[in-house]
């Protein structure tokens, strides 16, 4: 089964500002037509044997849940996992009884057990580890293993207030968060997340309506970016290296490399309610490439230098990973004057 290149988005803009916009499916907020919640592409073995090296060696932190109302938690992954099929009925099967991710060559069934499909998988060894991290798990953590490997998206599960309770995050099965940590935000409303991002004030004020909006409506999309190194996962608490990483990139002094080593990483972040359980999810896609990569027009290059230059020094002392490779990365990405030689 081949698998399609993956998209290069480019959600740019300037001046640079946090905002709160979703987009409704079928509609084109940066130049591609968005028409589903969940997208595959040839990153899916990559992303996925990520995902399930984070899932075995750091289980709490790629698979939180608060455990206060698992069964209904329960029936609504189920409904994700119809979804899931509906969405991308390509690579996903839905039935009533069994959930079945076809390119791992996997099914699981309602009752808990899992089966190989007769077809093998075309990523066999991969198909074969996560089986046996599958296999392994409690029903419940099976359960949310399997939709996690079974996608490149993330996803959270969160719950609307609801009488006098406030909103928060229920379940989040995130194995590639881009400089945070999940087990930090499980219980937290989506105020709570993002007060400490710097210059978030519009974002954190219209918190209320957004996750009102992505309770009841939709689906939506968003799309949010950040600079990085090449790692899928950017969990400080998984990675003992991710200081080490990041401090290499910061003392880059020259702007080639700079444009090779550093990675424009965006969110493509996918909302869907499901209004029976008053629940909605939440899904986060990475796409990742060498600024180099990223910036294929002039106008690119020209439309992230001046929101880079637009950034308030405020922001830059919150968010170290623009800090830190700011002035060598303008300096790479500001037009070289052409020299005359004088006869």
């Amino acid at each position: 089964m081949m698998l399609p290149s993956p998209r290069n988005p480019f959600p740019i803009r300037t001046p640079f500002r946090v905002v709160s916009d979703l987009y409704r499916m079928g509609t084109s907020p940066f130049g591609e037509l968005e028409t589903t919640a969940f997208i595959f592409d040839d990153t899916y073995p990559e992303m996925i044997a990520e995902k399930l090296r984070v899932l075995q060696h750091y289980p709490e932190h790629g698979r939180c849940w608060l455990p206060d109302d698992l069964d209904d938690l329960t029936a609504c992954l189920w409904s994700v996992a119809e979804y899931m099929a509906t969405d991308q009925p390509d690579y996903l099967t839905y039935t009533e009884e069994a959930f079945t991710a076809h390119l791992l060559g996997i099914t699981l069934r309602r009752d808990g057990d899992l089966v190989r499909l007769a077809t093998p998988s075309p990523f066999v060894e991969l198909a074969e580890a996560c089986f046996a991290h599958l296999q392994a798990q409690p029903p419940f953590e099976r359960l949310c293993d399997m939709l996690a490997l079974s996608v490149q998206e993330d996803l959270v599960i969160g719950r609307p207030a609801l009488d006098d309770r406030a909103d928060y995050m229920e379940c989040l099965l995130v194995a590639l968060p881009s400089h945070w940590i999940p087990l930090e935000k499980v219980g937290l409303s989506f105020m709570a997340i993002h007060l400490p991002i710097a210059d978030s004030e519009r974002l954190v004020a219209a918190s209320d309506h957004v996750v009102q909006a992505i309770s009841t409506k939709g689906p939506f999309v968003r799309y949010n970016w950040t600079l990085s190194t090449a790692d899928w996962a950017r969990n400080p608490a998984t990675d003992p290296t991710f200081a080490d990483k990041s401090n290499a990139l910061y003392r880059l002094d020259d702007p080639q490399a700079m444009l090779e080593q550093l990675y424009l990483r965006v969110e493509r972040q996918t909302t869907v309610p499901f209004l029976p359980h008053q629940r909605y999810l939440f899904a986060i896609r990475i796409y990742q490439h060498t600024m180099q990569a990223a910036l294929t027009t002039d106008e690119r290059r020209e439309r992230l230098l001046s929101c880079l230059e637009s950034i308030p020094p405020s922001t830059l002392e919150h968010r170290s990973s623009l800090h830190g490779v700011m002035e060598t990365l303008c300096e790479a990405l500001r037009p070289k004057r052409s020299r005359v030689e004088v006869a």
